[in-house]
């Protein structure tokens, strides 16, 4: 299993595919895809945290 997400990771961060064939003609730069594609990695980590945690609704009295 951790080969199969270290060589998904790999692939998600060092092939250019994508930008070569689709996003080539909407973004300038290679660098600023790569940023791009970053930003939405977080966000989509950030996002499904928040997901996964609420509603809070614990057991106890809260204010």
């Amino acid at each position: 299993m951790a080969t199969i997400a270290g060589k998904a990771f790999e692939k998600y961060f060092y092939d250019f595919s994508l930008y070569d064939k689709y996003f080539k003609q909407y973004i300038k730069s290679r660098g600023q895809y790569v940023m791009l594609r970053h930003v939405a990695f977080v966000m989509v980590g950030v996002n499904l945290l928040i997901d996964v945690n609420f509603p809070f609704n614990p057991p106890f009295p809260t204010i």
